[in-house]
């Protein structure tokens, strides 16, 4: 096993004849990291090192946040956007109330649900990761 080791080290992947000797030599690495574990004694360290970073960091993305969705909505009401949406997700609601089936007089509908549900499965997805 430590043979296979030091060819991979050198680089000679193609000496490895099959997947399963890459694992076992996968698993021969993680069982050795485990044995040799070490922990180190933090003795608050890290607590202090949280405590004596700046909050203006966090302070100015906040502003810088607010500063994005204030020029965004300055946008819709300068170009006049905002009466063009409006208009548009009314003629959806009422197309919504007076349909007897959800999506059959109207497509963009579909494409509506569809992009919600991949907004929510990627913030899903990204909060998972965090």
């Amino acid at each position: 096993m430590e043979d296979k080791m030091n060819e991979m080290k050198k680089g000679k992947w193609e000496e490895l004849e099959d997947v399963s000797e890459f694992l076992a030599t996968d698993d021969f690495v993680a069982r050795f990291f485990e044995e040799n574990r070490q922990d180190i004694k933090d003795n608050g360290f890290s607590r202090r090192v949280m405590s004596r970073l700046p909050r203006s960091a966090n302070k100015l993305n906040r502003i810088w946040t607010v500063f994005c969705i204030a020029m965004g909505v300055a946008f819709l009401v300068y170009s006049k956007a905002w009466t063009m949406l409006s208009g548009n997700m009314r003629g959806i609601w009422t197309d919504i109330i007076t349909s007897d089936s959800l999506f059959n007089n109207n497509p963009i509908m579909i494409y509506c649900s569809l992009l919600v549900l991949a907004f929510m499965g990627g913030y899903q997805w990204v909060m998972a990761e965090k």
